[in-house]
């Protein structure tokens, strides 16, 4: 055997080989392993975070489903408060998740059988559905509820891989064809609440597609606002319920004494037709608001809904019918059962769910919401008095609704099939499983018994193997069951394999045509060596792993690794000891031709086989940069989870706030009867805080919050408080008669005699480079949000986002921005928006905004558009005509 530097007996002299040309060559290499070895480290961690992810983001998901679920049912009354307190207490608890195999034993593999044979086969599972709810036509909505929710939720659980959508929306489609296949009268189409599709629709589009919630918040939050900054005006149109809701004062003006009973005197009436053309007008343009936000958002919303509309749509067509009934039919699915609903009750999706909304908006978000169901199936009344609302709602109708369908339907590509990009979720580095529980595994089988006993049926094999009795229905677990093929951390493929692969796609041939080629070739390579020989290999072991040092500068090459080899012994370097022995033995038995002149045979041997390596390389970074959207994409999707689960928790949240007010009516009203009474704004105040202060510590000590953390006790706190100032607004807002009067004043002064202002104005004088996005409509916008809000820090956040908006784009212009530049603009965005109520806010805020108003950042900004509204007022008219 050799020794550690020796040859043998028998080992030929070797040629002096310069160490030189070696060095830079042994750089690159070690960089190489260097770069390969943490690639390949990352790309193992990688692995482990997406498994770790996914596990969380199931585990999250499945909490989720099971909120928005009991939230549901609260909200349409299937369980009272007490049972939904209880099931969001024992929500917070973890999920347990256990191996499918410890609770269904002997029938494990009957049940995965059926759970495989219903997940591959969207359509026929979707026949199965709609035969069965025709046969359960009697039964409990519930019961196909929860069908529906168990294969939305648990048999596609996987939500965030682009299959489970494409299945799910196949399941969906085949639905929607049953359904349109039996019917007749094109003014039905999907307008029964109770069918499979539609239930599913609804199921889908708000609580499996998590971006489905958040197209609702795009598209609605803006009008909603809007209707709630105008509650000051009801939108009902019914005559008898307009003339009930007069004040007094209208009544006198419009009737004198008499009291009117018929629609037909009313009708006749000049004052009361204006009024309710005003009403008219309002209505119509807060509906056009609402289709023209849903027009703007479009691009929100998930392209498997504008997938299932485009199908739909030309199915409908492909049957005969009108391009009119083609756009009912889609507002029967999208705006009845999708948007409608969410501007009626908007806090469940997500929209403004910290703000509370008063009596009237609430009113007249349900009357917007009839309205576009009306404007959709053409539902107009006939009554002459009300032919100018039925004229903007005809317009609507007619432009604005089909617009915003044929958007919605614009998408390219092949509709047969929802198609996804390749830079998305895949199974690699993950297990493929179902978290199922054993209640769901017995909806499913009850169903599958039902409906597909026959034993013609495709599903017909796995019904028959299936126990009678089901699973045991008292274990609450998430059973996870495997659907067989697994690819975990050990599918990184090798640097042999990747090479193969590389080289038989370059030759055109296969691996087994490459392998039978390499056998049969000769040993002699570039410069008559293989570079895939053990020669070449264990020397560019040894380059990647040692180095050469100056002090050694003086030897060869082999004396260079003989000294490495020496040092690696000594230090107790096994590893590096060994692989430099055996580079050593084989460069002795290498041919001398291959050592002469250098070794440039050699070397040029070690460069060829550097670069046949890059495909690796590049292997290994495609592969990071793949896992890396995966995760990303995971990241996203537990985002948007987390998002959906903070809106349930503070819907159940708020929902305990009203029912705490609720059963404090009577002091409330009290408190509002006395409050009423108090004529200096001062003691108003003060007697706001000490009422306040003593519904904190009721709230405090009620034992619904005995467990509450001091932090989700403060934010019940602010949100009562929110929900009281709305409750008394009209109150504290409008303390006297004429705080109204001068806002009114105030704004009829900007909107007729300072419009006309400009930028270059000599009372503003904004610079040039600050004008580029003139006239600033976000800045307008965040004031114009400050009617809809009720309470004194909410009006504040308004006011400080217009400032911190207009500073970000003064700092946007590339020059150093101050007070002296901020003013001008914070002005003229004050003199274009010309907000309403503009002294009663800045009134209501000083007196009952608290400590935000006297310090911090807050203050600062709110001083600045004190200011700028006092220098608005001393703008003299002469002055500002001017130009």
């Amino acid at each position: 055997m050799d020794g550690g530097g020796g040859g043998g007996a028998a080992a030929a002299v070797m040629p002096q080989i310069p160490s030189e040309p070696f060095v830079a060559l042994q750089a690159l290499l070690r960089k190489e392993r260097l770069f390969v070895t943490a690639e390949r480290q990352a790309i193992r961690d990688l692995y482990i975070e997406i498994n770790e992810l996914t596990e969380e983001l199931l585990a999250a998901s499945r909490q989720c489903r099971r909120s928005h679920w009991d939230m549901h049912l609260f909200n349409h009354q299937k369980i009272q408060w007490p049972e939904w307190e209880m099931r969001t207490k024992l929500a917070e608890d973890e999920i347990t998740f256990v191996d499918a195999q410890m609770v269904l034993e002997q029938h494990t593999e009957a049940y995965e059988a059926m759970i495989r044979a219903v997940k591959s086969e969207p359509v026929e599972l979707a026949a199965c559905l709609y035969k069965y709810e025709k046969e359960q036509s009697q039964a409990p909505d519930q019961k196909l509820d929860e069908l529906l929710r168990t294969i939305l939720f648990s048999l596609h659980g996987n939500f965030f891989l682009p299959e489970e959508e494409q299945w799910v929306t196949t399941i969906m489609w085949e639905l929607v064809r049953l359904q349109i296949d039996q019917i007749t009268e094109s003014a039905d189409y999907f307008l029964r609440t109770s069918t499979c599709f539609t239930r599913f629709f609804m199921l889908y589009s708000k609580e499996y597609s998590f971006q489905g919630g958040l197209f609702l918040q795009s598209a609605l939050k803006d009008p909603i606002l809007s209707v709630m900054a105008s509650d000051d005006i009801d939108l009902e149109f019914e005559p008898l319920l307009v003339y009930k809701r007069l004040t007094e004062d209208q009544h006198r003006a419009m009737f004198g004494e008499a009291q009117v009973t018929e629609v037909a005197e009313m009708a006749r009436n000049p004052k009361f037709i204006e009024l309710l053309n005003h009403i008219f007008g309002r209505l119509a343009s807060l509906c056009a608001e609402v289709l023209d936000s849903m027009n703007r958002s479009i691009q929100t919303l998930p392209f498997s809904l504008r997938w299932i509309a485009k199908k739909i749509a030309l199915a409908i067509g492909a049957a005969g019918r009108s391009q009119q009934e083609i756009w009912t039919a889609l507002g029967n699915v999208f705006l009845l059962r999708y948007i409608a609903p969410s501007i009626t009750n908007p806090e469940p999706n997500g929209i403004l769910v910290d703000t509370p909304i008063s009596t009237i908006a609430r009113r007249n978000l349900g009357i917007i919401s009839r309205t576009l169901r009306d404007i959709n199936r053409g539902n107009f009344p006939r009554e002459e008095y009300l032919a100018p609302l039925v004229r903007h709602l005809q317009r609507l109708r007619d432009v604005e609704l089909p617009r915003f369908f044929a958007k919605m339907i614009d998408i390219e590509g092949d509709t047969d099939s929802v198609c996804y990009s390749p830079f998305t979720v895949n199974h690699r580095g993950r297990r493929r499983v179902v978290g199922i529980t054993t209640a769901e595994i017995f909806a499913l089988q009850e169903m599958l018994q039902t409906v597909a006993s026959d034993k013609d049926h495709k599903f017909a094999g796995v019904v028959q193997q299936l126990p009678e009795s089901g699973p045991n229905l008292e274990d609450q677990s998430v059973l996870v069951v495997s659907l067989g093929t697994e690819q975990t951390i050990g599918g990184l493929l090798s640097e042999k394999d990747v090479l193969k692969y590389v080289q038989s796609r370059s030759a055109g041939q296969s691996v087994a045509e490459q392998q039978s080629g390499a056998d049969g070739a000769s040993a002699s390579g570039v410069g008559g060596i293989d570079v895939t020989t053990d020669a070449v290999q264990k020397l560019r072991a040894c380059l990647s792993e040692v180095s050469f040092p100056l002090q050694w500068r003086h030897l060869n090459f082999v004396e260079v690794l003989e000294a490495q080899h020496n040092e690696a012994s000594a230090l107790g370097h096994q590893h590096l000891d060994a692989a430099l022995t055996a580079c050593l033995r084989r460069l002795r038995q290498l041919p001398p031709d291959l050592l002469v002149d250098g070794a440039k045979k050699l070397i040029t041997a070690l460069k060829d086989d550097y670069l046949s390596r890059q495909p690796y390389v590049s292997y290994l970074v495609s592969t990071k940069e793949s896992l890396n959207v995966t995760k990303g994409i995971l990241q996203k999707q537990l985002d948007y989870v987390q998002h959906a689960s903070l809106v349930c928790l503070k819907f159940f949240r708020a929902s305990r706030v009203r029912r705490f007010l609720e059963q404090r009516m009577a002091s409330v009203s009290a408190f509002v009867k006395d409050f009423r009474e108090i004529e200096m704004l001062d003691e108003k105040g003060q007697s706001l805080e000490e009422f306040l202060a003593r519904m904190y510590e009721e709230m405090a000590s009620d034992p619904i919050w005995a467990m509450a953390s001091p932090e989700e006790l403060e934010e019940s706190r602010t949100l009562m408080e929110k929900r009281f100032l709305t409750h008394i607004y009209r109150y504290v807002f409008f303390p006297h008669e004429l705080s109204q009067m001068n806002d009114k004043l105030f704004g009829d002064h900007i909107a007729e005699r300072l419009s006309h202002i400009t930028a270059e104005h000599e009372c503003l004088q904004i610079r040039k480079e600050s004008q580029g996005e003139m006239p600033w409509p976000s800045a307008q916008k965040a004031l114009l949000r400050m009617n809809a809000f009720k309470t004194p820090a909410d009006k504040l956040d308004c006011i400080v986002e217009c400032c911190t908006t207009l500073m970000e784009v003064l700092q946007l212009s590339g020059k150093s921005a101050g007070a002296d530049d901020f003013f001008p603009l914070l002005v003229f965005v004050i003199l274009k928006a010309n907000p309403p109520n503009l002294m009663a806010t800045i009134q209501y805020v000083n007196f009952f905004g608290g400590s935000a108003v006297n310090s911090g950042e807050c203050s600062y900004w709110f001083a600045q558009f004190q200011t700028a509204v006092t220098f608005i007022q001393s703008i003299d008219d002469r002055t500002a005509e001017k130009e």
